[in-house]
């Protein structure tokens, strides 16, 4: 109360920023969004503002009134969701590129009738999985186990 917005600033938020703050409550009445404040401690933090401009008889701003919440649990929740997303997306990647190169293996092994040579590579840095798949098919095709 009887401070301006200019006591928000954060080393986050840039002059050009408050400058459109403040054209935004001068045009419209009001501003709200995301910004970074300070708690009374020094630490920056995300936090939802809202502003609005308060008007005296003659139309001239008066005074301002604003609210805010403290966003910081809501932006760690969020960064948790893209996280397991994007983790999602590497293992579902990963695996249907397994499945691709398994269903082409396997493609390929059943147009072979009589191998010559099978050769199963018993990696431990290679997918268990996929030692095991050739192994099945392998067994399947009663080829000889090498």
């Amino acid at each position: 109360v009887g401070r301006t917005p200019s006591f928000l600033n954060s080393d986050r938020n840039s002059p050009a920023f408050y400058t459109a703050m403040t054209d935004s409550i001068s045009r419209t009445g009001g501003w709200q969004g995301e910004l970074w404040a300070r708690r009374k401690s020094g630490e920056e933090y995300p936090q939802w503002l809202t502003i609005t401009a308060v008007r005296g008889i003659d139309g001239t701003i008066s005074n301002y009134v604003g609210t805010h919440y403290d966003i910081t649990e809501r932006r760690k929740a969020e960064r948790h969701t893209i996280e397991v997303a994007e983790q999602n997306a590497r293992r579902s990647t990963i695996d249907g590129a397994i499945q691709a190169f398994r269903d082409s293996l396997e493609s390929v092994l059943a147009t072979v009738t009589a191998p010559s040579r099978v050769v199963v590579i018993d990696d431990a840095s290679t997918d268990t999985g996929l030692t095991e798949t050739l192994r099945q098919l392998a067994r399947a095709r009663r080829w000889p186990r090498w």
